[in-house]
């Protein structure tokens, strides 16, 4: 049986997870950017320890880095990326089939996991083009 913690732990993993993936450039950069802030407040601490409203120096790291990798993501955060139409209307026939009765579960799945290999292996390729474009471009303008 899993506890809190566990499904906490694991939620984060999930979370960091994706924002490491989906994007490493800004992670990375809201973690340098919180680590910065940190020295920062460190230096300041003296003069901002007069602010009585809030206690900032009982701030830690990784509060700072917690607020600069936030901040880098907020973007893709609040972006709502919609899948594309082929594999929604795909997905919905895969549901379909399967509600009416044509096909099992297990084959279900099997489609699912078909159609999101598939999908994955076009963007892929497509960022390969990319790549490749951006330095045949490269080339021609050197």
């Amino acid at each position: 049986m899993k506890t809190t913690i566990d499904n906490f732990t694991l939620g984060f993993k999930k979370a960091t997870d994706i924002m490491l993936v989906k994007n490493p450039e800004g992670s990375s950069m809201g973690f340098f950017a919180g680590v910065v802030l940190y020295g920062l407040f460190e230096f300041f601490s003296p003069a901002l320890g007069v602010i009585k409203v809030v206690r900032i120096t009982a701030l830690k790291w990784f509060h700072f880095v917690a607020l600069g990798i936030f901040g880098s993501n907020i973007k893709r955060f609040l972006s709502k990326e919609k899948i594309p139409l082929e594999i929604e209307n795909r997905l919905r026939l895969i549901q379909e089939m399967r509600d009416s009765g044509k096909i099992t579960q297990g084959e279900a799945n099997l489609l699912y996991h078909s159609l999101v290999k598939h999908y994955i292996e076009s963007v892929n390729l497509n960022e390969d083009i990319k790549n490749q474009t951006e330095a045949l471009e490269r080339i021609l303008n050197a």
